[in-house]
């Protein structure tokens, strides 16, 4: 990842270029499976609305 921000009640992730898709995850906890949010994209930026309590995100860049 190249930034992660909060812009108003979304969250903004920037990634850095390399890979052919990404997927976007995220948990309520650490400890929790992760769920997928949407599909995987070639995009280089990802935009997500924050909803109830605390979140957890992270990227998974995959090769095909």
């Amino acid at each position: 990842m190249r930034s992660v921000r909060r812009h108003g009640d979304q969250v903004v992730i920037e990634l850095n270029e390399g890979f052919k898709r990404y997927q976007l995850q995220q948990t309520a906890a650490l400890g929790q499976p992760w769920q997928n949010v949407g599909e995987p994209t070639t995009a280089t930026s990802v935009t997500n609305n924050i909803t109830g309590g605390t979140q957890f995100f992270r990227v998974v860049a995959l090769l095909d």
